[in-house]
């Protein structure tokens, strides 16, 4: 069992963890001689649309793209799912969510180097996330309804939303999955916190510092430096084209090498291969 209040004067140790991260990160920022753009919690954590409504504005728009098709930007989110480590929660009171080890995915994406700030940074994120689907949702609960008033409504719509979204949160960060809406949307979409953590994946900035931070994380897990370490990939493709000629011609072409390919009945099949190194 993951330990719980007591270990939380241990969280400090990670603060040498997201040093060296740190360090290795500058190595990268110098070798490649670009600039990143760092990642800001006050700015972009809690306010990354200027609310949480445009918040959700912002979330159809880049699922929308998505759709239309971010396919380069969907495969690099699901590499870093596979290949990094996003612990379930177990608890907000739980020192041991908020470690480095199992919060890997959530610096890939913050980039902060304070101990907890990243796991900070995605619930709050998901507190925003919620209070919007929340404010839809409370429309229909009794005691909206029940409220005569223009600005008692309002106050009443307010109350349960941040009602419904504290229980959210407190549910999630228990590993536990809760639906889209509890009124209307109730058991359609049930919804857990690394289905949450694919969304942040979208919509956080996708720029050249989230890939420096991977490469980061490759280094200190592996002691490798990248910056030494070349790799190449290497892509085939198999076409062919039906002949307007005498098959006999294309074969004796491709015997003889004027032609690389072979020929299948009135069909001529050839090879491409590409190579890219870096």
């Amino acid at each position: 069992m993951r330990s719980h209040l007591g270990d939380w004067t241990g969280l400090g140790n990670d603060q040498a963890a997201y040093d060296q991260l740190k360090a290795i990160l500058d190595k990268y920022l110098e070798h490649d001689n670009d600039a990143i753009e760092g990642m800001d919690i006050d700015t972009d954590a809690s306010a990354n649309a200027s609310g949480a409504m445009g918040l959700m504005n912002m979330l159809f728009k880049e699922l929308g793209g998505a759709l239309a098709g971010a396919r380069n930007k969907l495969y690099v989110n699901e590499y870093i799912l596979m290949h990094f480590e996003s612990a379930k929660p177990t608890g907000l009171t739980h020192s041991d969510d908020y470690k480095l080890e199992n919060r890997e995915v959530e610096y890939i994406i913050y980039g902060q180097h304070l101990p907890g700030a990243n796991y900070g940074a995605a619930l709050t994120q998901l507190f925003a996330i919620r209070y919007a689907i929340n404010f839809i949702d409370a429309f229909k609960d009794g005691r909206v309804t029940a409220a005569a008033e223009p600005l008692a409504k309002f106050i009443t719509l307010m109350m349960v939303a941040l009602e419904y979204t504290v229980d959210d949160i407190d549910m999630i960060s228990k590993g536990e999955s809760i639906s889209m809406m509890r009124n209307m949307l109730k058991e359609v979409m049930m919804l857990n916190y690394h289905h949450y953590l694919r969304i942040f994946l979208f919509m956080n900035p996708a720029s050249d510092a989230r890939f420096q931070r991977i490469a980061a994380l490759i280094e200190k897990d592996t002691g490798k430096d990248l910056t030494k370490h070349m790799t190449y990939v290497k892509g085939e493709v198999t076409t062919s084209k039906r002949l307007l000629f005498v098959p006999q011609i294309a074969d004796a072409l491709s015997y003889t090498g004027a032609l690389n390919g072979v020929v299948e009945g009135n069909r001529f099949e050839f090879k491409k291969e590409a190579y890219f190194s870096y």
